[in-house]
């Protein structure tokens, strides 16, 4: 049997073409064709989706059977396994046994990150028989905050997502001032300002804004400077960097080297994070328990890593 595409009418051939029959025929339905039909979308749903045949013999699982399946495939301890090899988790010898993702131990420290527990709440215990004393959570996940009530951890929500650093805490006066005036000039043309009153209705957003996010980020920040801490967000990844990239520069009390900086947050390092430090009131540095000498240092400090990682 033929397979022949639909021809568009103005380009159908004539009643009295002398072309083949066979000119605008896709391919033959025999046996041979069949197979390398086959041959072809195997190896592009392999190249797709790899194991996908693993998907395809198991059918439609539900989450609690599906992420077993998952976590026995990459040869990590299940939440089956690990509920039923001892309901209290005192089988784990190790935070690194635990089943969460990239577990880290955060250096010079007595604290870990990694992905957040909400799917393993049963393991609270193991986190605190390993001395870790407060969770951090990145998302905001109710039940794993009243989980910690129950098991004597403290808990803090602060939650991080991919684009912090547009945040209002992240600009400069003349930031705002420029984005006004850009806006302006996108509609009038070159050169024109935005009005006055804009300008000041935008300012005072601005200051609303930014002092929103510091109320948040002081009591991260003290948060973490009593180390003893798990922090993570949903994979204990991009989140989780931007948070601990604002706790290497922002934590007076930190000796950790573990600075969170990836190929995707090193950006923040232009102006972002200097504006933030511009930002902070004496008042604020004072609760962040800032000295005079890390003060003094901070600009220093950042602009050394600039200079090695070339950003600026």
């Amino acid at each position: 049997m033929k397979i022949q595409p639909i021809i568009n009418i103005k380009h159908s051939i004539p009643f009295k073409s002398n072309m083949d029959e066979d000119t605008h025929v896709f391919g033959f339905d025999d046996e041979i064709s069949k197979s390398r039909r086959n041959f072809i979308r195997e190896h592009y749903n392999q190249y797709l989706m790899p194991n996908y045949e693993i998907y395809e013999a198991n059918g439609r699982l539900e989450k609690y059977k599906l992420k077993n399946l998952i976590e026995n495939l990459i040869g990590r301890k299940t939440i089956h396994q690990a509920t039923n090899s001892d309901s209290n988790a005192s089988s784990y010898m190790s935070i690194f046994d635990l089943p969460m993702h990239n577990i880290k131990h955060i250096e010079g420290t007595n604290s870990y990150r990694g992905s957040s527990i909400i799917d393993n709440l049963n393991i609270l215990p193991a986190l605190k028989r390993n001395n870790i004393k407060r969770i951090v959570d990145l998302v905001g996940y109710d039940s794993l905050k009243e989980a910690c009530r129950k098991n004597d951890i403290e808990y803090l929500e602060y939650k991080v997502d991919s684009n912090i650093w547009d945040n209002d805490a992240f600009k400069s006066k003349k930031n705002i001032i420029e984005n006004e005036n850009s806006i302006y000039q996108n509609i009038f043309g070159i050169g024109a300002e935005a009005p006055e009153d804009v300008i000041k209705k935008a300012l005072l957003l601005w200051k609303d804004n930014k002092q929103k996010f510091i109320e948040k980020f002081i009591p991260f920040i003290k948060t973490m400077q009593k180390d003893n801490v798990y922090i993570g967000c949903e994979f204990g990844t991009y989140k989780t960097d931007n948070a601990l990239l604002l706790n290497y520069f922002f934590n007076s009390k930190t000796k950790t080297n573990h600075n969170g900086i990836t190929l995707f947050n090193k950006i923040s390092l232009t102006e972002e994070i200097e504006n933030l430090y511009y930002n902070l009131t004496p008042e604020n540095k004072k609760l962040l328990e800032w000295d005079n000498n890390f003060d003094k240092q901070f600009i220093p400090k950042l602009n050394k890593l600039k200079k090695s990682l070339k950003i600026g």
